[in-house]
């Protein structure tokens, strides 16, 4: 059965927010940068902080990770209120959207063949 997409369009599904927000974080690089400006600064003691905070809390989820970091101490909200800006900004300005797309599509043919793959293969076996 083949369904034809032009004569039953799908409407266009909004991504979970949890999954927005971790692309959101700084994460990587961007981390790392933001990181590097506590560490480079005045300010040595908001990098070993944001640092320590970081070794003891997971990034898979953007907005816990800055909600339980703004909750930690005043000192850490005001980190967290920093990244918070930086992730707006790093949203409008810098994210690859285009690269995040062709990634998605070559994620999502790679399982697809995968999963047919394995179907086949288990299917056939038991044919035999």
């Amino acid at each position: 059965m083949c369904l034809d997409l032009e004569k039953h369009p799908q409407k266009p599904r909004q991504p979970k927010t949890s999954t927005i927000s971790s692309l959101m974080l700084p994460s990587g690089s961007l981390l790392h940068s933001l990181s590097l400006l506590t560490e480079q600064s005045y300010n040595t003691e908001a990098h070993e902080e944001l640092m320590g905070f970081l070794s003891k809390h997971s990034l898979n989820d953007g907005d816990k990770f800055c909600a339980d970091l703004m909750r930690e101490s005043p000192r850490h909200k005001s980190l967290a209120l920093r990244i918070l800006e930086v992730r707006s900004a790093y949203c409008k300005n810098d994210f690859e959207w285009d690269n995040l797309k062709r990634l998605a599509f070559k994620m999502v043919d790679e399982s697809n063949t995968k999963l047919m793959r394995e179907y086949v293969l288990e299917t056939s076996q038991e044919n035999e």
